[in-house]
This record gives structure tokens, sequence and C-alpha cells, in this order.
């Protein structure tokens, strides 16, 4: 019986943000490294402004977008609440697709806009998941509620009302932390067409750590 679901829901959520950080020892320091790129990246062209650059305007939008959203997948996926956190990471692969694009055209983007990114732009496996995360986007088929959690009662099953740990977090934290890697590529490929120095900040010792962790502690091969 349901009494207060908000004040229960915080609490399922906590155990299941613990568990999956018990599970991943690794993880919190992964994030860290994260914040600092991202931290740094914001004062570094704050400090340091750019020269004018084509698309500037689209380009800003879609890295401000970026940026709000992987924070909030991110506590998505770390509450186990996977059918939500699946949805803004196919936000994602769009967004990065459209990134890549652009940075392929050499001024115009006007052949671009009112499309649908294309991803296969991108190049790593997340645009292998871009299907299956569409297919949970568009609620196309009941097959990812269970991504919902499935509760026993008996001879009785049905979908959990509350989140709990599942495995499937540990591979949505690794898309999350592709979706990093492959935004990682496109900027230091943005900068250099662009002329920009590359900042101390963002070399090449962050993917190293972030791509060792996927392998190692996700045990999966990109």
């Amino acid at each position: 019986m349901i009494k207060n679901y908000k004040a229960d829901l915080q609490i399922f959520r906590v155990f299941s943000q613990n568990e999956l950080n018990r599970q991943l020892p690794g993880k919190s320091n992964i994030d860290d490294l994260i914040d600092r790129y991202f931290k740094d990246f914001f004062n570094y062209f704050e400090k340091n402004p750019s020269p004018e650059i084509d698309n500037g305007r689209y380009i800003s939008g879609l890295l401000c977008s970026f940026f709000r959203t992987y924070y909030i997948t991110l506590e998505h996926i770390e509450y186990s609440e996977l059918v939500e956190a699946s949805v803004l990471l196919r936000k994602q692969i769009e967004l990065l697709s459209r990134l890549y694009e652009i940075a392929n055209e050499e001024r115009s983007v006007e052949k671009l806009l009112g499309k649908t990114p294309n991803i296969k732009t991108l190049f790593s496996s997340l645009k292998h998941h871009y299907g299956d995360y569409s297919e949970i986007a568009h609620s196309a088929s009941p097959e990812p509620f269970v991504l919902l959690g499935i509760a026993q009662d008996n001879d009785k099953r049905s979908f959990k009302i509350y989140p709990e740990y599942q495995e499937d977090q540990r591979t949505a934290y690794q898309h999350l932390l592709m979706t990093f890697v492959e935004f990682f590529c496109w900027n230091l490929s943005f900068l250099k067409k662009n002329q920009i120095a590359v900042p101390s900040c963002m070399q090449q010792r962050t993917f190293n750590l972030i791509i060792k962790f996927i392998n190692e502690d996700l045990g999966e091969k990109r």
C-alpha cells in the first residue's frame, strides 16, 4: 500500500544509488574526472573567448544541452530509472551526431535543419544501440518495460512501482560514459579545426582513464 510515494521514492532511489556505487567502486573517481573536465571546459572558454565560429550559436546550444542532460541522465541511471535514462541517452546520441554533422559542413547547415541527425557519424558502438533506445522512447513494444523491474509474488509477476538496483544500470552507465567519450573526441577535432589551442585539461589522459574504466570495470569492450 502506498502512503507517501514521493517520500518512499527518495528512499528507494538512495538504495539504488548506493548499490551501484558499491558495485562500481571506481565510479566516483570517474565522475569526479568528468566533473573537472566540464568545469575546466567552461572556465577555459570564459577566460579565453574563441574567435568567430561558423554556426557558433547552434553549437553553443547543443553543448549546453549536452552538459545539462548528461547529469540528469546520470541521476536517472543511479536511481535505476532506466526507462527515463534510455530516452535521454537517445537524445544525447542524436545531439552528438548533429555536432559531428555540423563539423563536417563547410559553412551552412541549412540542409540539416528539420532532419533527424545521422547517427552513422558516431565512431563508437553507441550507434548500434540507437534502435533499442528509440523503441523505448516510442513505447513501441512491451519488452523494454522490464527495465522498470519485475516484482514476483507467488505466481504473479508485475512491474515495480519503485526503482531498485539492477544489473542494467551498469550497461546504462557504460553508454553514458561513451557519450562523454564521443564528446571528447568531437571537441578535440573541433578545437583543431578552428585553430584553438587544446588546453591541458582536455588532453589524452582523461580519455585513456575513462576507456580503461569502461573496458576493465564495466567489463565490456567498446
